[in-house]
Protein backbone atom coordinates (compact mmCIF):
# COMPACT_ATOMS: atom_id res chain seq x y z
CA UNK A 1 0.00 0.00 0.00
CA UNK A 2 0.86 3.49 -0.62
CA UNK A 3 3.23 5.28 1.87
CA UNK A 4 0.44 8.22 2.71
CA UNK A 5 -2.06 5.88 4.15
CA UNK A 6 -3.16 3.29 6.97
CA UNK A 7 -5.48 0.95 5.62
CA UNK A 8 -7.83 -2.44 6.40
CA UNK A 9 -9.95 -4.26 5.30
CA UNK A 10 -13.27 -5.83 6.35
CA UNK A 11 -15.32 -8.98 4.76
CA UNK A 12 -18.93 -9.75 5.91
CA UNK A 13 -21.83 -12.47 4.45
CA UNK A 14 -24.43 -9.79 5.55
CA UNK A 15 -26.11 -8.16 2.58
CA UNK A 16 -25.00 -5.23 0.68
CA UNK A 17 -28.03 -3.38 2.28
CA UNK A 18 -27.30 -4.28 5.81
CA UNK A 19 -23.71 -2.55 5.13
CA UNK A 20 -25.10 0.33 3.47
CA UNK A 21 -27.60 1.19 6.39
CA UNK A 22 -24.97 1.35 8.92
CA UNK A 23 -22.59 2.86 6.75
CA UNK A 24 -25.03 5.73 5.97
CA UNK A 25 -25.82 6.59 9.40
CA UNK A 26 -21.97 8.13 9.98
CA UNK A 27 -20.62 8.54 6.27
CA UNK A 28 -21.45 10.61 3.71
CA UNK A 29 -22.00 8.77 0.55
CA UNK A 30 -19.81 9.54 -2.64
CA UNK A 31 -21.09 8.96 -6.18
CA UNK A 32 -24.36 7.02 -4.91
CA UNK A 33 -25.50 4.56 -6.72
CA UNK A 34 -21.98 3.70 -8.01
CA UNK A 35 -20.22 0.59 -7.74
CA UNK A 36 -17.85 0.50 -5.52
CA UNK A 37 -19.98 2.33 -3.19
CA UNK A 38 -17.44 5.45 -1.83
CA UNK A 39 -18.30 7.01 1.25
CA UNK A 40 -16.20 9.73 3.22
CA UNK A 41 -16.31 9.77 7.13
CA UNK A 42 -15.55 13.46 8.44
CA UNK A 43 -16.10 15.16 11.37
CA UNK A 44 -13.34 18.43 10.00
CA UNK A 45 -10.68 17.52 11.71
CA UNK A 46 -10.27 14.21 10.43
CA UNK A 47 -11.28 12.36 7.27
CA UNK A 48 -11.73 8.40 6.82
CA UNK A 49 -12.14 7.25 3.38
CA UNK A 50 -14.54 4.19 3.00
CA UNK A 51 -15.09 1.68 -0.41
CA UNK A 52 -17.88 -1.09 -0.39
CA UNK A 53 -17.08 -3.63 -3.31
CA UNK A 54 -19.15 -7.05 -3.69
CA UNK A 55 -18.25 -10.15 -5.22
CA UNK A 56 -18.20 -13.25 -4.02
CA UNK A 57 -18.94 -11.57 -0.37
CA UNK A 58 -18.86 -7.85 0.42
CA UNK A 59 -15.58 -6.35 1.54
CA UNK A 60 -15.30 -2.86 2.94
CA UNK A 61 -11.39 -0.89 2.27
CA UNK A 62 -11.07 1.84 5.09
CA UNK A 63 -8.16 4.13 4.88
CA UNK A 64 -7.23 7.37 5.86
CA UNK A 65 -3.91 9.78 4.97
CA UNK A 66 -1.45 9.08 7.97
CA UNK A 67 -0.74 13.01 8.11
CA UNK A 68 -4.25 13.02 10.05
CA UNK A 69 -3.86 14.38 13.59
CA UNK A 70 -3.73 11.35 15.89
CA UNK A 71 -6.53 11.74 17.11
CA UNK A 72 -7.88 9.84 14.14
CA UNK A 73 -6.92 6.52 15.62
CA UNK A 74 -9.39 6.01 18.14
CA UNK A 75 -11.89 7.37 15.49
CA UNK A 76 -10.94 4.83 12.84
CA UNK A 77 -10.72 2.24 15.72
CA UNK A 78 -14.15 3.20 17.37
CA UNK A 79 -15.64 3.01 13.43
CA UNK A 80 -14.17 -0.60 12.74
CA UNK A 81 -15.73 -2.05 16.00
CA UNK A 82 -19.41 -0.26 15.14
CA UNK A 83 -19.19 -1.79 11.83
CA UNK A 84 -17.81 -5.25 12.76
CA UNK A 85 -20.40 -5.72 15.39
CA UNK A 86 -23.85 -4.71 13.67
CA UNK A 87 -22.47 -6.32 10.17
CA UNK A 88 -20.49 -9.45 11.46
CA UNK A 89 -17.36 -8.29 10.07
CA UNK A 90 -13.51 -10.03 10.27
CA UNK A 91 -10.91 -7.49 9.86
CA UNK A 92 -7.59 -7.32 7.92
CA UNK A 93 -5.00 -5.64 8.20
CA UNK A 94 -3.41 -4.50 4.92
CA UNK A 95 -0.31 -3.28 5.53
CA UNK A 96 3.19 -4.00 6.43
CA UNK A 97 4.23 -2.71 10.24
CA UNK A 98 7.94 -3.77 11.15
CA UNK A 99 10.66 -5.71 10.08
CA UNK A 100 9.18 -8.65 12.10
CA UNK A 101 5.66 -8.19 10.62
CA UNK A 102 4.11 -9.70 7.33
CA UNK A 103 1.51 -8.09 4.94
CA UNK A 104 -2.42 -8.82 5.45
CA UNK A 105 -3.05 -10.16 8.34
CA UNK A 106 -6.36 -11.32 9.11
CA UNK A 107 -7.44 -11.23 13.18
CA UNK A 108 -10.85 -11.53 15.05
CA UNK A 109 -11.65 -8.14 16.52
CA UNK A 110 -11.04 -8.53 19.81
CA UNK A 111 -8.10 -6.42 22.16
CA UNK A 112 -5.28 -8.02 20.63
CA UNK A 113 -6.32 -7.49 17.59
CA UNK A 114 -6.66 -3.60 18.30
CA UNK A 115 -3.17 -3.63 20.28
CA UNK A 116 -1.47 -4.45 16.26
CA UNK A 117 -3.95 -2.26 14.91
CA UNK A 118 -2.32 0.87 17.20
CA UNK A 119 1.10 -0.70 16.83
CA UNK A 120 0.78 -0.95 12.71
CA UNK A 121 -0.57 2.81 13.03
CA UNK A 122 2.50 3.96 14.98
CA UNK A 123 4.93 2.16 12.91
CA UNK A 124 3.05 3.83 9.32
CA UNK A 125 2.85 7.33 10.92
CA UNK A 126 6.61 7.21 12.05
CA UNK A 127 7.59 5.66 8.07
CA UNK A 128 4.80 8.91 6.91
CA UNK A 129 6.70 11.27 9.49
CA UNK A 130 10.41 10.43 8.74
CA UNK A 131 9.52 10.90 4.82
CA UNK A 132 7.36 14.26 5.05
CA UNK A 133 7.76 15.98 8.40
CA UNK A 134 5.28 16.34 11.37
CA UNK A 135 2.33 18.19 9.84
CA UNK A 136 -1.02 17.32 10.97
CA UNK A 137 -3.80 18.05 8.97
CA UNK A 138 -7.53 16.55 8.37
CA UNK A 139 -6.96 15.39 4.54
CA UNK A 140 -7.89 12.64 2.40
CA UNK A 141 -5.31 9.85 1.30
CA UNK A 142 -5.52 11.45 -2.48
CA UNK A 143 -5.13 15.17 -1.29
CA UNK A 144 -2.13 13.83 1.32
CA UNK A 145 -0.51 12.67 -1.76
CA UNK A 146 -0.83 15.88 -3.87
CA UNK A 147 0.09 18.20 -1.61
CA UNK A 148 3.09 16.78 -0.14
CA UNK A 149 4.71 15.04 -3.49
CA UNK A 150 4.18 18.84 -4.51
CA UNK A 151 6.62 19.48 -1.32
CA UNK A 152 9.32 17.37 -2.15
CA UNK A 153 9.17 18.62 -5.84
CA UNK A 154 9.48 22.02 -5.19
CA UNK A 155 10.06 22.80 -1.77
CA UNK A 156 6.10 24.27 -1.27
CA UNK A 157 2.96 22.27 0.04
CA UNK A 158 0.44 23.27 -2.26
CA UNK A 159 -2.53 25.42 -1.19
CA UNK A 160 -4.86 24.20 1.56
Amino acid sequence: MGAESFLVAMKTDSSMDTILTHLKKQAIPLFEGSQPNSFLLSDGKHVIEILVNESTSIVMFIRFALCNPTSIDEIFKRFILEMSQNCQMSIQICEDYGSDSETSHEFPLTDICFEVITQAILFRRQEWRTEFGPVEIGISTGEALYRFANQQTTGLIADQ
